[in-house]
């Protein structure tokens, strides 16, 4: 772990919605025999994938990793989360992210684009972008690390120092 950036760090905790002490014995009976870097958390992507039912009418914005992982069904949020806690269960950093489908490489669609979540994990020293819901294949890096241009998340970029000096003087 000596290798991470200091602020990757906070990406191997658990969260509110993440239980990765809920998941960690089962993250290691699922996947604890995979060969380990990009091929164990496309891996995860792809049960993820494979397992969850996408369901707008069950879905709940309180709705956690476990409880997801317990039902089995959830939205684009419920199946990243899911991912991301059992990222992290194996002392993967991996970190959640939202916004527009494009916004990641997925064609327009004829109908109008919802919100999305996504996830991006920290490996060969830098960030990529995983989706176990869409699995696309154009943002699914390949086993020697190259993969898409990456995004960062939309509250990182609202909270850049520029845009926060820019925007410091709005509340006068």
């Amino acid at each position: 772990m000596a290798d991470l950036p200091e602020d990757t760090l906070v990406y191997l905790l658990g969260s509110r919605y993440c239980e990765t002490d809920r998941l960690s014995q089962t993250a290691w009976d699922l996947f604890g025999q995979r060969p380990t870097g990009w091929r164990r958390v496309q891996a995860i992507c792809d049960y993820v994938h494979q397992h969850f039912v996408f369901d707008y009418q069950r879905a709940r914005h309180t709705h956690t990793a476990l409880e997801a992982f317990n039902e089995g069904v959830g939205v684009c949020r419920d199946f990243t989360r899911l991912a991301v806690a059992f990222c992290r269960a194996m002392n993967i950093p991996a970190r959640y992210c939202n916004g527009y489908l494009g916004d990641i490489g997925i064609p327009p669609q004829d109908v109008p684009m919802d919100f999305a979540a996504w996830m991006e994990v920290f490996l060969g020293g830098q960030w990529h972008t995983f989706d176990p819901r869409q699995q696309h294949p154009t943002h699914r890096p390949g086993p020697d690390g190259a993969g898409p241009r990456r995004r960062r998340r939309r509250v990182e970029q609202l909270f850049r120092p520029e845009r926060v000096d820019a925007l410091s003087g709005l509340d006068r």
